[in-house]
């Protein structure tokens, strides 16, 4: 569903945001399990974030993300939820703090799913190199699922989110893509602010 069927349908009131995130995490429960895009489902605080943007809706809040659900890269810090950028050592760490741009997606009404797969550190282009396992590509398993923000398009594909948040370091080679089967919006680093992600040693 796009963005703006989202929010069509909320105006409309043709469901609720607790309903239209209810069928993302039964489809995630479905799809998922093979194809291993998220790392952390975080169901129970979405379905209760869900409930408050309902309410807030009734009592007349402009929300113009209001329903949409995302999932966020997990080396993007989300305030309550464990970030491990893709490697054992940080499976226990749990972020104290939102990044920015969780922080504006929140205020705008947007629901976050969960935090998504990816390569350890963010240091590979295939989702083939995560801690957490690999992430596999919808259309054929036989085949690399490609690309830095791979897990991202992969959810967004069995329409398990509208959209998703990941961070592209200055100087990445990206792989054609043609390969895969979707072109995903990439936020640099030198036009977002930094207060996003877990530092690495640099």
């Amino acid at each position: 569903m796009k963005i703006k069927d989202i929010q069509k349908g909320i105006k409309n009131k043709q469901f609720s945001v607790r309903e239209l995130v209810e069928k993302k995490l039964i489809l995630i429960g479905e799809k998922d399990k093979d194809l291993n895009s998220f790392i952390t489902v975080d169901g129970d605080n979405a379905l209760e974030r869900a409930n408050e943007i309902d309410k807030l809706l009734k009592q007349g809040e402009d929300l113009p993300l209001a329903g949409v659900c995302i999932g966020i890269k997990d080396n993007i810090l989300v305030k309550g939820i464990r970030c491990t950028a893709g490697s054992n050592i940080l499976q226990d760490y749990t972020s104290v703090y939102n990044a920015t741009v969780v922080e504006k997606l929140k205020n705008e009404g947007a629901i976050i799913l969960g935090k998504l797969n990816l390569d350890e550190f963010a240091m590979g282009s295939s989702g083939e190199y995560s801690a957490f396992g690999i992430t596999k590509n919808p259309i054929d398993d036989t085949l690399v699922p490609v690309f830095i923000t791979t897990p991202f398009e992969i959810a967004f594909s069995y329409n398990a989110s509208a959209t998703s948040a990941a961070l592209s370091d200055i100087g990445n080679t990206l792989p054609p893509r043609s390969i895969f089967v979707l072109t995903p919006l990439e936020l640099k680093k030198s036009i977002i602010s930094l207060f996003v992600y877990e530092y690495i040693a640099e």
